[in-house]
């Protein structure tokens, strides 16, 4: 008897028929040829483990991707304090070319020239933070209406 229980309380494995399986594997086709999918769709790309390239957004560089992510981090950070924004993600890898990699060693900064303007490819520099606040010092004017 308690095997009999076992039998009905069991879900049925879904098994596709012959004609479903024809309609998945046309449709799949037609996916391929007309470039709808360049990648397998499905459970595969979902439980994919490690970095996938082909679905960055700028392209399988790793280099360019870390330009990426903090661009859009700087991005939303200026966007936060209210500032205006109008620096393109191909002006900010032109404003870092040649220095990107050496950004940490020596302790590169971009900054804004004038605070009072949006953020720009003209309106930023590289520099490191001494001479950042030393910048910042020269041009800080107090507001005395108090």
């Amino acid at each position: 008897m308690v095997q009999t229980q076992n039998k009905k309380n069991k879900k049925r494995k879904y098994i596709p028929t012959e004609k479903h399986k024809r309609k998945i594997s046309n449709t799949m086709k037609k996916g391929y040829a007309t470039g709808k999918y360049d990648k397998p769709v499905g459970n595969t790309m979902r439980h994919y483990r490690g970095p996938r390239p082909w679905a960055w957004k700028h392209g399988p560089d790793p280099v360019i991707k870390t330009m990426a992510r903090a661009w859009i981090m700087k991005k939303v950070q200026a966007v936060f304090r209210g500032e205006k924004w109008k620096f393109v993600f191909s002006d900010f890898v032109r404003k870092w070319k040649g220095q990107w990699v050496d950004r940490i060693k020596n302790k590169l900064w971009l900054c804004r020239l004038d605070n009072t303007k949006p953020w720009s490819y003209a309106n930023t520099a590289i520099m490191t933070r001494k001479q950042h606040i030393s910048h910042c010092m020269k041009t800080y004017h107090r507001n005395k209406s108090k």
